[in-house]
């Protein structure tokens, strides 16, 4: 897992600093091996490899393609994580020109995983699949 190696190559520079971590893997998409049980989110299984309550820890852009980027083809994305990074997220989804529909705390990261077994999609989400809008 790259992001576990970021992890342990930059624990020093991370541990109590109070940073923010933003975490868009897919662990379930790609032939990726999910995360470790009892973890059902990426999210959650980095945070707790880190172990590190300072950092505060966020997710977006799970469903979003990466053509849809190339194109400015501009639609929700859902977000979840602990308050401070979930604000600092939604303003930088905003900026880039993307709608932040905010799906709550670090426990709903679950819900945000393609392909994940808990993956439940955010009306909103659902609302543009069927209308373009």
């Amino acid at each position: 897992d790259p992001v576990i190696s970021f992890l342990d190559a930059q624990r020093e520079a991370l541990i109590g600093r109070s940073k923010i971590i933003i975490d868009p893997s897919n662990p379930y998409s790609y032939a990726r091996l999910p995360p470790p049980s009892p973890h059902n989110s990426a999210l959650t299984y980095h945070a707790a490899h880190l172990n590190d309550p300072s950092t505060q820890w966020a997710t977006a852009y799970k469903s979003i393609m990466w053509t849809s980027i190339e194109n400015y083809k501009l639609q929700p994305t859902e977000i979840c994580g602990d308050p401070r990074a979930r604000a600092v997220l939604a303003q930088l989804v905003q900026a880039h020109g993307f709608e932040a529909v905010d799906c709550g705390d670090r426990d709903s990261a679950p819900l945000l995983e393609p392909r994940g077994p808990l993956r439940k999609m955010h009306p909103r989400i659902s609302q543009y699949n069927q209308t373009g809008k």
